[in-house]
């Protein structure tokens, strides 16, 4: 890995780009190094370059790959594996609750976990898309099976968002909202 770049100011990123080039789980990043979320998915962004603005468009020094895509699977993967694992959590714990805490909680949970599989999926057609923009030779036979699987998974979730018929609290941003963003990942 070279010497920080501009998005890799601190020791602290430089560190999280170490460990991401080392293909280590980014919670194990966070762990081991008191990084938040958000920095080290800045440090991948950054490692990622780009810039790119729209699905399907490619612009000079994109640099996004498929082992990278790998990394954002599997950084989804283990954000609904915790939050299926928290779901059953409430679920067992019904019975220390009341009635309308238990039916708010898992409202919340419910539209939650949607949320994070809408845009899991979104995640792997955008940057499975950019990948696919920059030739023939990246639209190998196992990107058009990851992204056919992440397609199939949003078309999905954007059905069951569309037929979402409970109650919700609406403040600063309606989450429905969010299924008419991710559609325009499909391409």
């Amino acid at each position: 890995l070279k010497q920080p770049e501009s998005f890799m100011t601190s020791t602290k990123s430089y560190t999280v780009a170490l460990l991401v080039k080392e293909k280590v789980p980014i919670y194990e990043i966070m762990k081991k190094t008191g990084a938040s979320q958000e920095l080290v998915l800045r440090v991948i962004r950054g490692m990622w370059g780009s810039g790119c603005r729209y699905p399907g468009k490619t612009l000079p020094g994109e640099r996004m790959t498929e082992e990278y895509l790998d990394y954002v699977i599997a950084w989804e993967r283990d954000c609904l594996e915790e939050a299926e694992r928290g779901f059953r959590q409430l679920k067992r714990a019904r019975r220390h609750l009341t009635a309308l805490d238990y039916r708010e909680l898992y409202g919340l949970y419910e539209r939650s976990l949607m949320c994070l599989r809408l845009r899991s999926s979104a995640a792997v057609c955008w940057w499975g898309g950019r990948i696919a923009s920059r030739g023939p030779e990246f639209q190998t036979r196992s990107l058009r099976r990851k992204y056919t699987r992440a397609r199939r998974r949003l078309d999905r979730e954007l059905r069951r968002y569309a037929t979402y018929d409970k109650p919700y609290p609406i403040g600063t941003w309606d989450w429905k909202k969010d299924a008419e963003t991710a559609a325009g990942y499909r391409y």
